[in-house]
């Protein structure tokens, strides 16, 4: 990908699946900080930028999702501007239960009906998996799977550690880069733009 325009993207989920770490893996470093915890660990935007494989790439990793973190989450677009190529959901593999499903739809109708063209589902944990691919584990459950469906089919698990996670991370970034040319190809503008007065918000975010 070396040569390529600046990629920027936009981590989302709950508290404790794994955003940090996937910010890390993606940038080849340490660029957030990533601990087990009983608290929060990212309670502000913050956003790192590195050169993978030699192509600049933004990344925003934002706090778990809540009620309480709605308005710091929108916050995030002013991080990236013009505008992120990519939202990350990122879920455990784990159970996906009515709660994570009414989460995750909050998330994206939080940026408007367009951002899912823009986001990519993105498996932590993926040992869990147990040799099971992503795509039956989405199919096991009827609401994962029209989540995945919604953003246009696009999963990818990423295991954030080890040479096996270095080489998910450079697929996801070419996953990525496949989703910016496919929405270029239809007509859309290669990076999400947010509707009028959303995501202006620039309430506590942090850039290094």
């Amino acid at each position: 990908m070396a040569g390529q325009g600046e990629l920027r993207i936009v981590l989302l989920g709950k508290m404790g699946t794994g955003k940090s770490s996937s910010g890390n893996a993606l940038l080849g470093e340490q660029a957030f900080r990533a601990e087990r915890s009983p608290g929060a660990v990212t309670t502000a935007c913050e956003r790192r930028a590195g050169e993978p494989g030699g192509r600049p790439v933004v990344v925003v990793d934002t706090p778990g999702f809540s009620e309480a973190t709605e308005g710091k989450i929108a916050g995030a677009l002013s991080l990236c501007a013009p505008g992120p190529h990519a939202f990350l959901l990122v879920l455990k593999v784990e159970p996906f239960t009515e709660n994570r499903r009414r989460d995750a739809d909050r998330l994206l109708r939080l940026f408007g009906g367009e951002a899912a063209r823009y986001t990519v589902v993105l498996l932590t944990r993926g040992k869990d998996l147990k040799g099971k691919s992503a795509e039956a584990f989405a199919g096991e459950n009827e609401q994962l799977q029209a989540l995945v469906d919604r953003c246009g089919g696009r999963l990818h698990v990423l295991e954030n550690r080890g040479e096996q996670g270095r080489a998910q991370a450079a697929q996801l970034l070419e996953k990525i880069e496949a989703m910016v040319q496919a929405n270029r190809a239809e007509g859309r503008p290669e990076f999400f733009t947010p509707a009028a007065g959303k995501g202006s918000q620039k309430h506590d975010c942090d850039i290094l």
